[in-house]
């Protein structure tokens, strides 16, 4: 709870005194950022290290690694998501609540969230930043068509819209 009238440290810190919801597209700018490329020559030290290990990790597959994290994000945990579930209803350790349980289905669906290439860039690795950016902008776009699968099944089988 800020007031209006209260000093901040200094001026480029207002907008985030004056508008609390400004950390998100803050945090936006830090990972668009991450995928900047330098405008001189690196100042890295380990930049033959960063180099080496970025080359053996993309010549191991990526779009092995990206079909492992697409089998196992919207096929395996969304089912076993719903099996343990279904157990805990069949058991009575959960009551049934239609809009809860749409919420863990849905929960259990979603793809991962941009804090690694956060992460990464404040580590001071924005070359693997970059990498892990592109690797989920791979998993999102591929994560539309079995979001909206696992999304309608979920609103069938809670029958969350029949108690709107």
């Amino acid at each position: 709870y800020l007031s209006l009238t209260a000093t901040p440290p200094s001026t480029l810190m207002w907008p985030m005194f004056a508008c609390p919801s400004s950390d998100s597209p803050a945090a936006l700018l830090v990972l668009a950022s991450s995928l900047a490329q330098p405008a001189g020559p690196a100042v890295d030290q380990n930049t033959a290290a960063v180099t080496a290990f970025n080359q053996a990790s993309t010549t191991q597959g990526p779009v092995r690694e990206v079909a492992t994290v697409l089998l196992v994000r919207f096929l395996l945990l969304p089912l076993a998501f719903a099996g343990l579930l279904s157990g805990a209803h069949r058991f009575h350790l959960l009551q049934p609540d239609p809009l809860r349980d749409f919420i863990l289905i849905m929960q259990s669906a979603m793809p991962s969230a941009q804090n690694t290439v956060l992460a990464l860039q404040v580590a001071g690795e924005p070359s693997r930043a970059a990498r892990m950016a592109r690797r989920l902008l791979v998993i999102y776009l591929a994560a539309a068509a079995p979001i909206a699968l696992i999304l309608t099944n979920a609103l069938q089988r809670t029958a969350v819209l029949a108690a709107v």
